[in-house]
């Protein structure tokens, strides 16, 4: 059983602190949703590759499918995600005029609170995976002892994760988008 001080550690890890932080830097949240939303990669891991740089460590690989954060992504994670996509849907959907030439109306507020909850719930649930993937750091990443700067270092993590993407996503849109976040982690990495 974990004890107060370690519950407060994996709630507040710094994994999680980085990645509330990376995620409002300008242009990031765009270019991992458009990753997330039109190629399916899990940003969670794209940012783990990024912090672990930052640490100076060098990323080694990801947690299998049969993992803790990998299970609790594609059990609780992806499932949330593709129920709010689907509300959004609905709550964008001509359903409204329709619904109203029967006499019925959409109770649009209901389904936008609905919709704002499960936001949330998506939220919770991707700060638990990246408490996952906070805890099994050590499993996936090596102490990088050379003279090599963080900037170079998150560009080595980026290559192993869009090596692994690319098997899957070898379109030219993919390979665009993949320089767009390239382009917005630059920026970040300047600015910090």
């Amino acid at each position: 059983m974990e004890t107060k001080i370690e519950q407060k550690m994996l709630d507040d890890n710094a994994l999680w602190q980085f990645a509330v932080h990376f995620y409002q830097a300008p242009g990031i949240a765009t270019q991992l949703l458009a990753l997330q939303n039109q190629y399916a990669l899990n940003i969670n891991q794209l940012i783990f590759a990024i912090w672990l740089a930052t640490q100076k460590h060098q990323l080694t690989g990801f947690p299998e499918v049969t993992t803790a954060s990998e299970s609790w992504r594609n059990d609780i994670v992806i499932p949330l995600r593709n129920l709010r996509f689907n509300i959004k849907q609905q709550k964008n959907s001509t359903a409204e005029d329709v619904s109203a030439s029967i006499g019925v109306v959409k109770p649009a507020h209901l389904i936008e609170a609905c919709y704002q909850q499960l936001l949330k719930a998506e939220l919770a649930a991707e700060k638990v995976e990246l408490s996952y993937l906070y805890q099994q750091r050590n499993e996936y990443s090596q102490i990088q002892f050379q003279s090599k700067s963080s900037a170079e270092l998150v560009f080595e993590n980026l290559n192993i994760c869009w090596d692994l993407c690319l098997v899957n996503n070898s379109e030219s849109e993919f390979k665009e988008q993949v320089q767009l976040f390239n382009g917005a982690v630059i920026k970040w990495l300047k600015e910090s």
